[in-house]
């Protein structure tokens, strides 16, 4: 018995012990936790200098373009910065006036071109103060004349803008050119009874197309190609020289083509210029005198005349889509490996100088941190108060999940346009009052003693865990036995493990199993064999019963258990 409290006692002790290292073990992390948590520290800070923009070494600006001409610009004045768009515009005009005639070259398009001549067989065209003008006779009767009834003469006039119309639009185009003519009276036209006009006349018997003189307007490039020659004005005359209405004068205005069929002409002939800016304009006056009468057809153009012209047009700056100009400003970093950016606000002011134009309705104001764009953009054609500047957003832009960690934080607004259109003149989209908020959480720690730091070693709770684990298997293990077994005296231990034994198929051997009935009387009968039945005790002076001494032998029997 004492020496299985001995034991009770060694394993008791033990059991204490683990409690207790479990006890420390959650005691030291729900310390560490603490310490942990208790050193995190909330800041934040302006992350722009020169939030007013008053400073342009502060600052920096960028552009990307598409065209070949500069579409847009910036400039810092008056504590604001100014992103421009660049628009231009401009009105050409080319004239055949008293100013310009010297201007006008004659000139024939094609080889073997019949040239007006008058009735002494020398050239008849010029120019004058007056316009260009032409003369022509054609007498059938005279040798060599027949050849001669298609004359025509031409003046061409070199045209060089001042830019490069690439870059350019034709928004609007007018044409106005006045002629005049006056012929003899033989020129023959439907309704006409004689074919030459005299109180003897021959009869107008023959006839196909009559005569007729046609004016034209036309616009090539410079190598006069047929390819890339566009007529923008004609009339043909019809009744002029008709005898019966007396008709041998006309004066009034050729009939040009519309608006947009000179816009196309000007835009496809300067487009196969190798500068996109120069130009020819020609004007042209043709006779056809039909053979009336055999050999007796006479046709007397006496002159015929362009007065004056006008071609005038307008273009536009041609803005390109995807053209962009950015303002920006490169800060610190933000480093550390406690620290974690939590957010960060943006807050600035902007202004447009008039309405956005229509034609770019989806160009807009972006916000880029480094290289991330942020989602959100302001629409410049949502813009209604012309410059006055309103917040770009009420409670600003909250960016912190495109802010990285790290590198130098670069905040920059881009001016982007999002449409190809045109621009007459410039519009300024101006920034003011640019502020970044930056928020960070950093996490900051004492001075480390060995034993956080031991602690803090990652292997450390893995080995505690594993001991901790082994002491309980163990001391469970332990009380399972306890229970089980050790609780027994020695010799109960054997007989409940022989009693076991007896239930396997085989029995130990060697081993006599004596019942308990057997085991009794034979220690009974070796107890008193030497006993008689009656006793007598010599010092009671009385003799001792069988059955007191059975009994005190069954007291003995029972102190021995």
């Amino acid at each position: 018995m004492k020496m299985m409290a001995k034991k009770l006692k060694k394993y008791t002790l033990v059991a204490i012990f683990c409690i207790l290292v479990i006890g420390i073990f959650l005691q030291i992390s729900s310390a560490t936790n603490n310490i942990l948590t208790s050193k995190v520290s909330n800041y934040h800070a302006s992350w722009i200098i020169d939030s007013e923009l008053d400073d342009p070494s502060k600052w920096n600006f960028t552009e990307s373009r598409e065209g070949l001409v500069q579409d847009i610009g910036w400039n810092m004045l008056g504590g604001q910065a100014n992103l421009n768009v660049i628009g231009d515009s401009y009105q050409s005009s080319i004239s055949l006036n008293s100013s310009t005639y010297n201007d006008w070259i004659a000139f024939n398009k094609t080889e073997n071109v019949v040239i007006p001549i008058n009735p002494s067989g020398l050239p008849s065209y010029d120019v004058d103060n007056f316009g260009a003008w032409v003369s022509h006779s054609w007498h059938e009767e005279d040798g060599g004349e027949q050849p001669k009834n298609t004359p025509r003469m031409h003046w061409k006039y070199n045209v060089s803008l001042p830019v490069d119309m690439s870059d350019y639009e034709i928004t609007s185009a007018s044409l106005i050119a006045e002629i005049n003519g006056t012929v003899d009276q033989n020129i023959d036209t439907p309704g006409d009874t004689q074919a030459e006009w005299s109180p003897d006349g021959f009869i107008n018997g023959q006839y196909q197309q009559y005569d007729w003189a046609q004016f034209y307007i036309e616009l090539s490039n410079l190598d006069l190609d047929e390819i890339n020659t566009y007529r923008i004005a004609f009339n043909q005359t019809e009744t002029l020289g008709n005898e019966n209405l007396l008709q041998y004068t006309i004066d009034g205005l050729i009939q040009s083509f519309s608006e947009q069929a000179i816009i196309d002409a000007l835009t496809n002939v300067l487009a196969v210029d190798s500068g996109n800016n120069d130009f020819v304009i020609i004007i042209g006056i043709y006779m056809y005198c039909e053979d009336n009468q055999f050999n007796t057809d006479e046709d007397d153009w006496i002159e015929l005349r362009f007065k004056s012209l006008d071609l005038t047009f307008t273009y536009e700056k041609k803005i390109d889509k995807s053209s962009s100009v950015t303002l920006s400003q490169t800060g610190n970093m933000k480093t550390g490996e406690n620290v974690t950016i939590t957010g960060a606000n943006l807050k600035f002011k902007y202004k447009i100088d008039q309405d956005w134009t229509n034609e770019s309705e989806f160009s807009e104001l972006r916000i880029y941190i480094n290289d991330n764009k942020f989602e959100e953009s302001i629409r410049l054609s949502e813009y209604s108060t012309p410059d006055v500047f309103v917040d770009a957003a009420t409670n600003g832009f909250e960016l912190g999940y495109i802010v990285p960690k790290d590198v130098n934080i670069t905040l920059s607004i881009q001016l982007y346009l999002a449409n190809t259109f045109n621009l007459d003149s410039d519009i300024i989209v101006s920034i003011d009052a640019v502020y970044l908020e930056l928020y960070w959480q950093e996490i900051v720690s004492d001075p480390v003693n060995p034993i956080v730091q031991l602690l803090e070693e990652p292997w450390f709770y893995t080995a505690l865990f594993i001991l901790v684990s082994a002491g309980l298997m163990g001391l469970g293990s332990w009380f399972a036995y306890y229970y089980r077994v050790g609780r027994y005296p020695i010799p109960v231990r054997k007989v409940r493990k022989y009693r076991k034994s007896l239930n396997k198929e085989n029995a130990p051997k060697n081993v006599r199993i004596i019942s308990r009935d057997t085991m009794f009387e034979h220690k009974y009968g070796a107890e008193t064999k030497v006993i008689s039945k009656d006793l007598k005790d010599a010092s009671l002076g009385k003799k001792i019963k069988q059955s007191v001494l059975l009994g005190e032998f069954n007291k003995y029997i029972d102190d021995q258990k």
